[in-house]
């Protein structure tokens, strides 16, 4: 045990024996990482650091994009409501409570209708303290070679994530979203590297 508790190790190797996760200590300037599946997504969690910032926790997954469908959501701030009325996006899904503490942002309305009347989505996020999660067309983070319509499933906080409740969280978080992504037709539920 740390100083101030429980180290960032042995809380990320924990929980990637629990969820049948691979932890991957750093060495040679990279930092610890843990590699899983969800389903038959690969899942990387990771931390990382720009200069002069603070450190990230960021969960990335790969996956097949169907549709070129991409979001964004993140937690309403001071200052939202001004950059909202300067023109800036905010799609309401037709969830008071979650179109008021979130701003959800995407290339189809319909879609993040979809996408976010899910109950248990909308649950995981909402117990969120902090959140940026959104999807993007990646060149392959985790594969040697990107391929056609390959996305990046991505979640990122200020901060080490070192609640072991909150990695279970997000872990069913990803699995779910990534679930529903192809319910509403906008992933394949192959595996991205088996295309």
């Amino acid at each position: 045990m740390a100083l101030f508790g429980p180290r960032k190790r042995d809380i990320w190797q924990a929980f990637s024996a629990e969820v049948g996760g691979q932890y991957v200590p750093g060495k040679g300037g990279k930092r610890d990482a843990i590699h899983l599946r969800q389903g038959q997504w690969p899942i990387m969690i990771d931390t990382f650091r720009r200069p002069k910032r603070p450190v990230y926790t960021r969960i990335r997954a790969l996956y097949v994009n169907r549709d070129s469908f991409t979001f964004r959501i993140y937690r309403r701030q001071f200052g939202s409501n001004l950059r909202k009325l300067a023109g800036m996006q905010d799609v309401v899904v037709g969830y008071p409570d979650f179109d008021d503490d979130f701003i959800i942002q995407g290339n189809d309305t319909r879609k993040l209708k979809q996408l976010f009347a899910h109950p248990d989505l909308r649950r995981i996020i909402h117990w969120q303290p902090e959140i940026f999660l959104e999807n993007n067309p990646d060149p392959g983070w985790m594969l040697d070679t990107w391929r056609e319509g390959m996305s990046e499933l991505r979640f990122q906080v200020k901060g080490v994530i070192k609640d072991p409740r909150r990695l279970h969280d997000l872990h069913d978080l990803f699995g779910i979203l990534l679930r529903h992504l192809c319910d509403i037709g906008s992933a394949y539920e192959d595996a991205p590297d088996s295309r």
